[in-house]
């Protein structure tokens, strides 16, 4: 609908200033424990955010295939998978602040691998320290990292999740646990808010 308009007649609708006015509330004065889940595809579209968040959040959680520029940072090989490896250090960063702020940062510790992104690739579920040189990672692992980051979103009084959280969705398939904790629905009936940052 904006591109309907040129610039000089576009502007942001009440709906948007309500939701902005609502976050900006939430984040000045947060109920604790306080848990962010961000993921995506990339760090870059998210960066300020993440770097806002760890300053006012007790656990960030980090999901999709964000997480293995973060493994990356962390000294991991993860092969042929999506790093945005400009922004390593900004990585490196944003874990070193959440150290400092007592912020419990939490990545996958098992993934899900293939040999390129296609719906017919054959794929495994590996931990983050076995991520073949010549393989991709397509999303956080199906089990150990869902039932951690479950543990993690356990006693929240305010949670705030992006939308998309997983970007490994191929021909329909589900393959990784990004799905188990961050479907929207599940989300938001355990009170999360969402909000979507669409440049993943």
């Amino acid at each position: 609908m904006a591109l309907e308009y040129d610039r000089e007649h576009r502007g942001a609708g009440f709906l948007l200033t309500k939701e902005v006015n609502f976050f900006s509330k939430v984040l000045e004065k947060p109920a604790r424990p306080f848990i962010a889940v961000v993921g995506g595809s990339k760090v870059s579209g998210k960066l300020q955010a993440l770097n806002k968040l760890i300053q006012k959040v007790d656990k960030l959680i980090i999901g999709g295939g964000m997480a293995f520029t973060f493994l990356k940072a962390q000294g991991y090989e993860v092969g042929n998978s999506l790093v945005e490896d400009n922004l390593i250090n900004d990585a490196r960063t944003i874990m070193y602040k959440a150290k400092k702020n007592k912020v419990k940062f939490y990545l996958p510790v098992d993934v899900v691998v293939a040999p390129e992104f296609d719906e017919h690739t054959t794929i495994k579920y590996l931990p983050t320290q076995e991520i073949p040189e010549d393989w991709m990672g397509l999303d956080i692992g199906a089990w150990l990292p869902a039932r951690l980051f479950r543990e993690a979103l356990k006693a929240f009084k305010i949670g705030l999740a992006t939308r998309p959280i997983y970007w490994w969705d191929i021909g329909g398939l589900n393959w990784g646990g990004s799905g188990s904790i961050g479907d929207e629905q599940v989300l938001a009936k355990k009170g999360f808010l969402l909000t979507t940052w669409r440049s993943t």
